[in-house]
């Protein structure tokens, strides 16, 4: 039986490895899709876009069925769903075909997404939990890590297609894998019905809100589709609300937030990924555009952070089996903060190790915070919510990222817009020393919402579980 776990955390692990490394992969193949299909850059970024909207629209829906149905059929079939879609998308041969592919893809990701905490809480005691979930960190990691040089190698030496193509032989293997080795889990939720009702009001109002901060440079944030889009995830996140409180059988169901522990796990969690892709959109242009590295030096530079993140995810995992997630945690976040705050003093003519030394700290904080943390919110919830728990986890993960980015971006030109006195709306290298200046503006305001983080964490710190007593 002990051999058994190990090999279904393998199973597991090949999801989220191909779940990450698509979300990823795909970026560096998106200037040959492009020439392919006949549309602009501004058109094909709907490509990754619409992979992602799927599965944060949908993998809470997924999260509560996994309750209901067993996370066993939901993860299996997430393979062979995702391995469909792979297939689509190789075949595809206009842009409206590809984008169809891509949400089908996008539909096995999130079925896989939303199971992958709750079998791994499933199967491992509390004792080995930490290591399991450390190991997924890392594989995390280096999905992240692994996408961008693997596209381009597949590109390079092939087609774009290749991207998509690899997918099929992974997941099929899988699935027969999962028949064998996954577990079947005992359900407590079997003879209770769907929420739709909640489910409809809840994919709106996601809908709403990540298409508003995803386009809200390119419209400006007080034109009118943006503040209609923003009013619409008001309403239906309200709606949404009313209908799980009054809904006997809630998708979400609103008493797990009355745990302090889920609760500040989840609200640590979404901070922890907000500072962090900070860097996402303006660091390559520092590197590349202001200190004028080429491209493949500034991968090489930007590859530091997974690295470190993936090295210091089994030990934080470790670390997690024998003190307990609450230390861990509170030491990522604060190294997340120093990471974040460090690079903000980045300068035209700061070294190359000491853009490393910051990456690296920022490495550090991701790498120890997120095993530790995922191991807290799933152990504090009662077993018949370990699929909606875990959902939210992936949930969250997604609100954080897009949050992330859209907010620091809307920093970066509404400085830089002030004091041009006029709109900004592309990163541009014209002007290096007020790029840096807002760069650097930025990455103090994400140490500071980190600082919120950490205060959080100390709270959590200074409270026993039961669990931990």
């Amino acid at each position: 039986m002990k051999d058994d776990k190990w090999k279904t955390l393998v199973v597991i692990l090949v999801g989220s490895f191909m779940t990450t490394l698509d979300i990823n992969i795909v970026n560096v193949a998106l200037p040959k899709m492009a020439a392919s299909l006949y549309v602009d850059l501004g058109t094909i970024q709907w490509v990754v876009t619409s992979y992602l909207l799927v599965i944060s629209t949908l993998v809470l829906m997924f999260g509560r069925l996994a309750d209901i149905k067993g996370k066993r059929i939901i993860y299996q079939n997430g393979f062979l769903v995702f391995s469909v879609g792979s297939l689509l998308c190789a075949l595809s041969k206009t842009m409206y075909f590809l984008i169809g592919a891509r949400l089908i893809q996008g539909l096995g990701a999130s079925m896989m997404m939303a199971c992958n905490f709750g079998i791994i809480t499933m199967i491992f005691p509390l004792k080995e939990r930490g290591r399991a979930t450390g190991i997924l960190g890392t594989v995390v990691a280096i999905g992240t890590m692994a996408g961008p040089p693997l596209g381009g190698f597949l590109v390079g030496n092939f087609s774009w297609q290749s991207i998509f193509l690899i997918n099929i032989p992974i997941g099929v293997c899988a699935y027969l894998a999962g028949v064998k080795l996954l577990p079947h889990d005992k359900i407590l939720d079997s003879n209770k019905n769907f929420d739709f009702k909640g489910m409809i009001t809840f994919v709106i109002s996601v809908l709403a809100l990540f298409l508003s901060l995803l386009n809200g440079e390119a419209f400006g944030w007080r034109s009118i589709p943006i503040l209609i889009g923003f009013l619409l995830f008001i309403v239906s996140f309200i709606t949404f609300c009313i209908i799980e409180i009054n809904t006997e059988v809630p998708m979400l169901d609103f008493r797990l937030f009355k745990n302090k522990f889920f609760s500040a796990g989840i609200l640590c969690a979404f901070i922890s990924y907000c500072v962090i892709y900070f860097t996402n959109i303006i660091q390559p242009f520092y590197l590349q555009h202001i200190l004028s590295f080429s491209p493949q030096k500034a991968g090489f530079i930007m590859m530091v952070y997974p690295v470190t993140a993936a090295i210091m995810a089994p030990i934080s995992g470790v670390l997690c089996d024998k003190i307990g997630y609450r230390i861990p945690t509170f030491v990522g976040l604060a190294f997340t903060c120093i990471g974040i705050f460090t690079m903000s003093y980045l300068k035209l003519d700061s070294s190359y190790l000491a853009i490393m030394i910051s990456m690296t700290i920022l490495g550090c904080g991701y790498g120890l915070f997120q095993s530790p943390n995922n191991a807290g919110v799933m152990s504090s919830v009662p077993k018949d919510k370990l699929g909606i728990s875990g959902s939210m986890n992936s949930l969250i993960r997604n609100l954080g990222m897009t949050s992330g980015i859209s907010i620091s971006v809307a920093i970066f030109y509404s400085y830089m817009g002030g004091k041009l006195g006029s709109h900004v709306s592309a990163l541009s290298s014209g002007n290096p020393e007020l790029f840096v200046t807002s760069m650097s503006l930025t990455y103090k305001v994400g140490s500071v919402i980190a600082i919120a983080g950490i205060i959080v964490a100390f709270m959590r710190l200074l409270r026993k579980t039961e669990l931990e007593e």
